[in-house]
């Protein structure tokens, strides 16, 4: 807590908003939220309903909220070992976009 009394009232919020998001949401370093913000910037409207649309159809915080595993940490942990099947094709990186009408099943491995 000692560095955020050096910062101004604002920035101590924005600092205190972004490790909430990164604690939320999990394995988010300062490129890719960057890249989405640019990205979402560029393509939308200012809406940050459309920015957590694109973060919630990831294929890990999809999986999370089934809640077949119980934090977003092994969720991603699970796709990355054992991958899920998106479309009967093995993914096994985290960080796709899901579209709707997607199936999405875990591998016969257990």
């Amino acid at each position: 807590m000692g560095v955020l009394f050096l910062l101004n009232v604002d920035t101590a919020k924005i600092f205190i908003k972004k490790q909430q998001f990164r604690l939320f949401y999990g394995k988010f370093n300062e490129k890719i939220l960057r890249r989405l913000l640019k990205n979402h910037k560029r393509t939308a409207s200012s809406q940050t309903s459309i920015f957590f649309a694109i973060i919630e159809s990831r294929l890990d915080v999809m999986f999370f909220r089934r809640r077949l595993i119980p934090t977003i940490y092994s969720c991603h942990q699970f796709i990355h070992h054992f991958g899920l099947e998106v479309n009967n094709n093995l993914e096994n990186c985290p960080q796709i976009q899901v579209n709707i009408g997607d199936i999405i099943s875990i591998p016969s491995l257990f």
